[in-house]
């Protein structure tokens, strides 16, 4: 077999075996000119000594165990924010005499989920929704003013504090048992960590 004269120089061919360092970058390699490349493809070699060899398996492991220890306190994290998650939903349910909620439901493009509370001997319904252009809304589904057809929704007024709208321009504000069952959904409901989809 003939190769070209560049070839014969610095060309190489893979046989064998190889070892595979997943955590070594292009910045560790040798700080010197490449003795060559590969066929097949665009590339660069180095010819290594057996210390420069050991070095870099030593780094990769050393890096391997870094970013095992990291995924592995990311995973601890994770797991003790939704078992703090699970105990906060747990002690919340404890405020009702029962919390019921439907599974989500998918209209015209926007989601929507049904909680019910019974508190007091009181039943209180209300619709948590993931609107397309709004994002996380609750409504009541309840006549809040007498004299008004519509629901209302939940927002909060000059001074923060939650209020149910009624008309678009008429504050009311929630009672006790409402705030309660609100605070629920807005802690533990299908869609809070919802961003406003466009």
């Amino acid at each position: 077999m003939h190769y070209a004269a560049w070839f014969a120089e610095t060309g190489f061919i893979g046989v064998g075996s190889h070892v595979d360092l997943p955590c070594i970058s292009h910045e560790d390699l040798p700080n010197r000119p490449d003795d060559g490349s590969f066929l097949g493809c665009y590339n660069q070699a180095w010819i290594i000594t057996e210390a420069e060899a050991a070095s870099y398996e030593r780094l990769n492991r050393q890096r391997q165990n870094e970013r095992d220890l990291a995924q592995k306190a990311a995973q601890d994290a994770y797991n003790a924010k939704i078992a703090d998650f699970d105990t906060g939903y747990e002690n919340c349910k404890k405020q009702f005499e029962s919390w019921t909620v439907t599974d989500v439901k998918q209209k015209q493009g926007d989601l929507f989920a049904e909680h019910t509370f019974v508190l007091h001997g009181k039943e209180f319904s209300f619709v948590e929704r993931d609107l397309h252009d709004l994002g996380f809304v609750i409504n009541p589904m309840y006549r809040i003013d007498p004299d008004s057809t519509a629901s209302g929704y939940l927002t909060c007024d000059d001074t923060g504090a939650k209020v149910w709208c009624v008309n678009g321009s008429r504050y009311i504000p929630l009672s006790e048992d409402e705030a309660l069952c609100v605070n629920a959904i807005c802690q533990y409901g299908k869609f809070v960590n919802s961003s406003i989809r466009m």
